[in-house]
């Protein structure tokens, strides 16, 4: 926050409005898989933006700053990347045998 010029924010609503936003979208997700016929490109395109979450959390992590709190994010990612990856396939092949 300090380096978009903003004061030190020493408040924990930002942090557990976020927290709650991220469980509302990791729900938001999943849902298209519900409706797969429809929504096929839009599971792809969560797939690729786990993936990059994943691989720039790492990457902050390892080179930049080692923040635990990062890398749990990134394990958190990853977790969501290889489940989509899973249920995408999954799909998949009953889209396959219909």
């Amino acid at each position: 926050m300090e380096y978009l010029g903003f004061n030190f924010v020493n408040e924990r609503f930002f942090q557990a409005q976020a927290g709650v936003f991220h469980i509302i979208l990791s729900i938001c997700y999943i849902l298209p898989l519900f409706n797969y016929d429809n929504f096929k490109t839009l599971v792809i395109f969560f797939i690729v933006i786990k993936i990059i979450a994943t691989l720039f959390l790492f990457i902050y992590f390892l080179f930049f700053d080692s923040i635990v709190c990062v890398l749990l994010s990134g394990f958190g990612d990853c977790a969501m990347a290889i489940l989509l990856l899973y249920l995408f396939y999954d799909q998949q092949k009953e889209f396959i045998e219909k």
